[in-house]
């Protein structure tokens, strides 16, 4: 199987299957920082305003500082070289020791600071909202059939980045409600979060 086709099986899957649960028994403190690093992952295609770069700065801070002015804030999938951002990143989403190893991190640059998504079958990291208010296809083909009156879509239905919730009405899909607000990027702010400078 090609590496491009495998990506997309394994976030696929990641989608269908959904986010387990931590145990607060073994959720990671400050101090029992894992040796083995949080490395990249599998992960949808990015949007053609964002991309896909090479490992982190060592210093992540102050590489956000130093992006200010220029506007540039592109998603980052890659290994993470720092270990005050790497302790930060356990801490802020609470991973425990033993998923440090496959747990994996977006990060990006916001007015100059760094804010970082966990990435898992329900986050939508590498996407801006979407704010259409007219349904898809998808939708439409789904909502045409009476059995689904009155159901909710999923989000592999709407799209992982739609920020409201659909439901089929009368043969359409029609909006219920937002669930999503966008940050000064446009990116969902639920699960963005900004790691703190030591």
């Amino acid at each position: 199987m090609k590496k491009k086709n495998l990506l997309s099986f394994i976030f696929t899957a990641a989608v269908l299957s959904g986010c387990g649960t931590i145990s607060s028994g073994d959720l990671v403190k400050p101090s029992e920082i894992p040796a083995k690093r949080i490395t990249k992952t599998a992960m949808a295609p990015v949007s053609n305003s964002t991309e896909q770069l090479p490992a982190i700065s060592a210093n992540p801070w102050l590489e956000c500082e130093s992006l200010i002015t220029s506007g540039i804030s592109p998603v980052k999938v890659a290994d993470i070289e720092d270990e005050d951002f790497r302790r930060r990143i356990q801490i802020t989403f609470t991973i425990q020791n033993t998923e440090a190893g496959t747990s994996y991190i977006a990060q990006r640059c916001m007015r100059g600071k760094v804010y970082a998504c966990r990435i898992d079958g329900t986050a939508n990291c590498a996407e801006k909202l979407n704010f259409t208010t007219e349904p898809n296809v998808p939708m439409k083909r789904f909502c045409a059939n009476p059995d689904m009156e009155g159901i909710v879509l999923s989000p592999i239905i709407t799209g992982i980045n739609s920020a409201f919730e659909w439901r089929c009405h009368e043969g359409t899909a029609q909006i219920t409600k937002q669930i999503a607000d966008p940050d000064a990027d446009g990116y969902d702010k639920s699960i963005w979060h900004e790691i703190p400078k030591p």
